[in-house]
């Protein structure tokens, strides 16, 4: 299969899981979402292999661990009350989240200081912004959120430490590859900023579909984004266009 083809069938799968999202919300009727949310990450690994006969093991684990975060999500829909699932959802999550770490930190094509060590001062708004989120989560006072504080504040430590490393490949790799990565974990970043509003806040309280439509939009966009931008790191030419 043509790797251009299996990024269309990618798309049209996150299409109709999204559909699957809103059909749940108004109908509990949650077929749509077990069929199709599952397809996602195996067929942007497929997708990866196809391009990379040479897979980075560290990377195939970083979307293995995010198709067990969606399975956990999944049982989540159907046991709301299950807090269980939502931890281990956060926790495989947790280790994308490193595994993308590791992979910005070690896979680099020129051996430089990044550019925190330079300009230290642009580290300073993404910690401001994950620090915000979790005072604001905080004053909320979600008797959920106080169970899973500990938890939620690693997980978020460890998003930032992500999006930090994307920003370091900067003048360390080609700038499309670049470009792709960080918008990536921008992405990958707002995503799971919305899971945690929608989780431990009433902001999205009667529109609970909304939210699911840009978590899973930003989350599945983030994901190709960043796989495509390593792509392009390793090969500097349009294979992943």
């Amino acid at each position: 299969m043509k790797a251009n083809l299996i990024i269309k069938i990618y798309f049209l799968v996150l299409i109709l899981e999204i559909i699957g999202e809103v059909v749940f919300d108004f109908y509990k009727i949650p077929y749509l979402v077990y069929i199709f949310k599952p397809l996602l990450m195996p067929l942007l690994i497929y997708w990866y292999k196809r391009l990379d006969s040479e897979a980075l093991r560290p990377m195939i684990y970083a979307l293995v661990f995010s198709f067990l975060g969606d399975v956990f999500l999944m049982f989540l829909m159907q046991f709301p009350t299950k807090d269980s699932f939502f931890l281990t959802s956060l926790g495989s999550f947790l280790l994308t989240h490193v595994l993308y770490l590791y992979i910005f930190v070690k896979y680099t094509t020129i051996q430089k200081k990044a550019i925190f060590w330079r300009r230290p001062h642009l580290a300073l708004p993404f910690i401001l912004y994950g620090a915000s989120l979790l005072a604001f989560l905080a004053k909320e006072g979600n008797s959920k959120f106080i169970e899973m504080k500990i938890p939620v504040i690693v997980y978020a430590s460890v998003i930032m430490l992500m999006v930090l490393a994307a920003i370091a490949r900067f003048d360390k790799v080609n700038q499309k590859s670049f470009a792709w990565v960080l918008i990536g974990a921008f992405l990958f970043m707002f995503s799971d900023t919305l899971i945690a509003l929608n989780n431990f806040t009433s902001l999205f309280e009667g529109n609970k579909y909304f939210a699911k439509i840009f978590i899973m939009s930003l989350y599945a966009v983030g994901q190709f984004l960043i796989v495509k931008g390593f792509i392009k790191q390793k090969y500097n030419t349009d294979v992943a266009d």
